[in-house]
């Protein structure tokens, strides 16, 4: 697991293994950022009217992670997991007559069940499935995340890509600020300029070199021409996809401010932001409509809704938090 303690405590390359700890630090970044953009696609929205025995961590788990959930009767009870479609079959429309259900965190449960089919109990056609070998009567319910049955995951982990890359981009070029030339010289001095440099990690007021004299006299500086501007380019890109992944998710972003962080009037909304929120709304709806088929059977009222931002308080003198007036007053 990614959250074992070990990683933290020692768990860190040796000096001695530059190219390991080059690895373990673009995989940590990596790590990082995607956990934080993982826990950040879970807070699209809520799943409400779940019963005691179903756990809404794992149903919003499932459908980021997989694109669907299932819901089915075992034992008395309802219960969810993550499910994908067996090999006995698909109707006409592509609709599952089974699904493998399974525990991901220890396996205690995997057990293939049969589904309640979209439209079959009007039209017994739909039941017909392509190798269809599962007898029984149906005891769960398949939802989908959106109409293309595609899981989230895969764009969580575009983005956590580009911006894990931007930020070990951003430590980098710090780097290089804070070391602004490249020594050049015989083979021999290769290792004493190595741990010359690995001093400099330190951080040191002062640095003994009597040693290196050798380096002194038959090395050769090269600028690195390493820029500041760097930096704040880097951060510019950053801060993009930063605010592209939330627009995705329907979370707050910088998509409806100015570069001077005043909040736009409704008219001048982008055709980008209406967009990204129609997508999320056919996927709630998607949800959604899986929910009442489960509801329909189950006797459940489930219900999906979306998590916006909250959106700041304004003060009857149409003044926010900080003071800074509305700009919708000035069009009214």
């Amino acid at each position: 697991m990614w959250y074992n303690p070990g990683i933290y405590l020692g768990g860190a390359p040796g000096r001695k293994s530059r190219s390991k700890m080059r690895k373990w630090e673009n995989d940590k970044q990596f790590q990082i950022t995607f956990v934080r953009l993982v826990n950040e696609a879970l807070q699209r929205y809520s799943i409400e009217g779940l019963p005691e025995t179903v756990s809404e961590r794992v149903v919003l788990q499932s459908l980021l992670w997989y694109g669907c959930v299932v819901f089915y009767e075992y034992e008395g009870n309802l219960f969810a997991l993550p499910g994908v479609p067996t090999g006995n079959g698909f109707n006409i429309y592509g609709d599952p007559g089974s699904a493998w259900v399974y525990s991901t965190m220890n396996g205690q449960f995997n057990k293939e069940i049969k589904l309640y089919i979209p439209g079959s109990d009007e039209a017994a056609f739909l039941k017909r499935l392509i190798g269809d070998s599962q007898k029984g009567t149906p005891t769960g319910v398949i939802v989908w995340e959106n109409k293309m049955r595609y899981p989230f995951i895969d764009t969580v982990w575009f983005f956590s890509r580009c911006i894990a890359d931007c930020y070990r981009t951003l430590d980098v070029t710090r780097y290089w600020l804070k070391r602004p030339l490249l020594l050049t010289g015989p083979e021999e001095y290769s290792e004493d300029v190595k741990r010359l440099i690995d001093d400099m990690d330190e951080n040191p007021n002062a640095i003994y070199i009597k040693e290196l004299v050798g380096v002194n006299k038959q090395t050769t500086l090269l600028n690195t021409n390493a820029n500041g501007q760097n930096l704040t380019d880097v951060t510019g890109i950053l801060e993009w996809y930063e605010n592209k992944f939330r627009e995705l998710c329907g979370l707050d972003s910088n998509s409806q401010m100015d570069k001077k962080g005043e909040n736009l009037i409704t008219a001048e909304l982008t055709v980008n932001d209406q967009y990204q929120q129609m997508q999320l709304d056919k996927s709630i709806d998607e949800i959604q409509k899986g929910l009442d088929y489960a509801n329909r059977f189950f006797g459940l009222n489930m219900s999906v809704t979306q998590n916006k931002a909250t959106e700041m308080q304004m003060s009857e003198s149409g003044e926010n938090k900080e003071g800074e007036k509305d700009v919708t007053d000035e069009i009214q």
